[in-house]
């Protein structure tokens, strides 16, 4: 009696926004600066949005409103922090392809 073999077919699929490069970002990465060294570096763009968002917000009490802002700092730094691994990762996968630019055309 013949067994059968079977095969299991794993497909993955990334579909993403095209990649934009950020200025403060790719600066840091060219200074020779960390994923997290870029993030502190772009701490000051962090906190002027923050600001700009308590400005135009609600009014809370001040009691919550130090919780809240800390929240907010907490979740704008994490986000940032992401930010900048990926735009590192990109960088890091663009290199080869600046040596060679005609290998652009195969990607």
């Amino acid at each position: 009696m013949a067994s059968e073999l079977s095969v299991e077919t794993v497909v993955e699929c990334l579909v993403t926004d095209k990649m934009k490069v950020d200025a403060i970002t790719f600066e840091a990465w060219v200074k020779g600066l960390t994923a997290a060294e870029a993030m502190r570096y772009k701490e000051p763009e962090i906190q002027r949005f923050l600001l700009q968002m308590q400005e135009s917000g609600s009014d809370m009490g001040s009691k919550h409103q130090g919780e809240h802002q800390d929240y907010r700092w907490r979740n704008a730094r994490k986000l940032v922090w992401q930010e900048c691994v990926d735009q590192y990762q990109f960088f890091e996968w663009m290199t080869p392809f600046l040596n060679e630019p005609l290998s652009f055309r195969t990607q």
